[in-house]
């Protein structure tokens, strides 16, 4: 006998995390990651984060002064489900994560 078996690609959506707001405090980001599900998003989201990156500032001389670095540190332990401010169906639909 024949034995045939499917795996039924899950639906893909795209999760966008509003991370901080630069409207009300000093440092906001936003990312968007393609997962099957929120908690699988934000996972991804925290695996991808390094601990800090460093910025290259738009002029490092002004008047006021000399910039010798910017350095934006993560803190993903504060990272949750709940700073996924939009959930949109991702254009390719299906996909196999």
């Amino acid at each position: 006998m024949l034995s045939v078996s499917f795996v039924m690609a899950k639906k893909l959506y795209d999760y966008h995390f509003d991370i901080g707001n630069s409207n009300t405090g000093p440092v906001g980001f936003s990312a968007v990651v393609t997962s099957t599900t929120k908690r699988k998003a934000l996972n991804a989201l925290k695996r991808c984060l390094p601990e800090s990156v460093r910025v290259d500032p738009f002029e490092s001389k002004s008047k006021g002064g000399s910039i010798e670095y910017i350095e934006v540190y993560f803190n993903d332990l504060n990272i949750s489900v709940r700073d996924i401010d939009e959930v949109a169906d991702h254009p390719r639909g299906d996909g196999a994560f």
